[in-house]
Formats: structure tokens, sequence, C-alpha cells
């Protein structure tokens, strides 16, 4: 029976035109984002030797790149239309395993024997997430969006308010000097989360418009717009400076787990994504997500650790250098 149900879920997978679509622009918007951030930080490396110093968005290859990257977060929304935000995200380790190979042919950086250990966890536990997972296809409008958001009787209200703590306590944590590679690599991801709520939450109002329930006419239509936006542009700079100080094989990973972690809890809090999953759907679900975890933590383990790279970073030392320490 157990069987039985689990081949239903996957033949569903693969009959669902709008799921499959949601599945190809998700994986073009994961691989069009890694190699943006990997030919980002090749122009970070060459403007450390140039002199005079020049910041980062003053030179076109990197913004060659970013629109590079900028294409990948676009249709990541449109994505998000047609695709559960838990699943978007574990399904961008396709990307993640993309990002490791740039850094290792492009950049030098090592790929080891636990990074390929950690490569086909990813894809193995981003296949199960995809085909497994709930394919709940329910819209909201932008009253029940913004209710969930302003509303202290929802439990979304109390998630969000998490998610703010989270993000100040971590700018907070970069102030007083007390950051390291993953606080760097957290925080641009967890500032994300907001922007996968924005994104998501616009998709949703999009798609509602196209099929004649017209969402313009609501003003918070607009603010989620202009919401995801702003988040876009400050988890950029953070990101940049993440991966300006680290390895893209520390950062990237890190950065990518924290999404995929908030991910989840949004798609429960606010999208109600697994309503109509079985309980085997949800272990199968869980099982794939902790093998894109744990797949991830493989890929960050030698090189958080080395004693070898030159942009490695030790996790016991305050930082005295605006909140990075590096050597």
């Amino acid at each position: 029976m157990a069987v039985s149900e689990l081949i239903d879920v996957a033949l569903a997978t693969f009959t669902s035109p709008v799921f499959l679509l949601g599945v190809v622009l998700c994986v073009t918007a994961t691989l069009n984002q890694n190699i943006g951030m990997g030919c980002q930080k090749i122009v970070h490396l060459r403007l450390a030797r140039t002199e005079p110093k020049r910041q980062y968005f003053q030179d076109v290859y990197w913004w060659a790149a970013f629109a590079l990257f900028l294409s990948g977060v676009v249709l990541d929304f449109v994505a998000l239309g047609f695709l559960p935000a838990s699943v978007a995200l574990p399904l961008g380790g396709i990307g993640l395993v993309a990002s490791g190979y740039f850094s290792h042919v492009k950049l030098g950086e090592a790929f080891t024997k636990l990074d390929k250990v950690g490569t086909v966890l990813i894809m193995v536990g981003s296949w199960t997430t995809v085909v497994f997972s709930a394919k709940d296809d329910l819209l909201f409008t932008a009253a029940q969006l913004w209710h969930k958001f302003s509303s202290m009787h929802d439990p979304a209200f109390w998630y969000l308010a998490f998610c703010v703590l989270t993000v100040v306590g971590l700018v907070e944590a970069m102030r007083s000097g007390h950051s390291n590679a993953i606080i760097a690599s957290v925080l641009p991801g967890a500032i994300g989360a907001f922007g996968n709520l924005g994104g998501k939450s616009s998709a949703e109002l999009v798609r509602l418009t196209l099929s004649g329930e017209s969402q313009l006419g609501h003003p918070f239509s607009y603010v989620f717009v202009g919401g995801t936006v702003l988040t876009l542009v400050v988890q950029n700079h953070f990101l940049q400076m993440a991966i300006a100080k680290f390895d893209n094989v520390i950062v990237v990973p890190i950065y990518f787990v924290t999404l995929v972690v908030y991910s989840v809890f949004s798609g429960i809090f606010f999208f109600q994504e697994f309503g109509s999953a079985t309980v085997l759907q949800d272990i199968v679900f869980l099982l794939g997500i902790v093998g894109v975890i744990g797949g991830t933590y493989l890929l960050t383990k030698d090189h958080l650790h080395s004693s070898h790279s030159s942009q490695g970073v030790k996790l016991d030392e305050p930082s005295d250098d605006k909140g990075w320490k590096h050597v």
C-alpha cells in the first residue's frame, strides 16, 4: 500500500504541466544565480589585486555577472507562482552543485571526496522533494495574505516576527565584531526569506489577476512587490560582502541551507503547502530535506575548517575588521 501510494504521488508529478513548468523555471533560475555568484567572486578576487582599490559596483564585469544572477532571481519568483516554496528552494540544490563545480574549475577551490558525497546527497534529496512533495496549488488573495502578515492571531505573524529578530540579531553580531563565515553567510539567507515570501506572494497575485480575479486594486499588492525589490537589494549587498571575504564553497552552501529551512517553514505557516500531504509523503519529503541539508554540510565541512584556504575563517576569534575575521 505504501509503495503504491508513493508511485501514485510520483506519477502525479510528471502529469502536472504547471508543476513541471515550475521545476524547469526553478532549475534555470538556480543555475543562473549560482553561476552569477561565481562570476561575481572572480571580479572580487581581481579587484583585490588591483590598485587603486575600487568598489565592486564600479566594475562593468560585476554588473554583467549581477545581470545573470538577477535573471535567476526573477525566474525564481516566477517559478514560485507554479511551485510550493518548500519545493523550489530544495530544488536549488542543483545550482549548489553547479556552484561547487564552478568554484573548483574557475576559482581553484578544492573539491574533496566529501564534496562528491555531498553532491550526490543533494541531488538525491532535491529529486525526492520534487517527486514526493504535496502538489497543492492554493492561491491566496492580497487581503488573505496581508492578514497572515499582520494578524497577531495567525501563527504566520509570529513566524515573521522570529525572522525579523533573527536578522536583527545577525546584523548586531556583525556590528559588534563577533562575526565569521557562518554569520556572514546566514545573514543574506535570512534576509532572502523575506524576498521569497514577497516573491511567492507577488507571483500568486499575478496568477490570480491573469485568471480574471484582479488583485491590482488592493494596495498591499504593491507593498509585496516593492518589499520584494527592496529585500533583493539588501540581500545582495550582504551576499557580496560574504563572497568577497570568504570562499564560495563556504558561503553558498550555508546561504542555501538557510533559504531551504526558511522556505519549508514559510510553506507551512503562510501557504499551507502540506495541507493535503499524507503522513508517508511528509516522511519522504522530510528525508529529502535532510539529504539536501546533510549534503550541504558535507560540501562545507572540509573548507570551513581547512587551514589551507586562503580565505578561511577562525570561529573562535572576534573580528576587528568591521565585523569580519579572515586569515
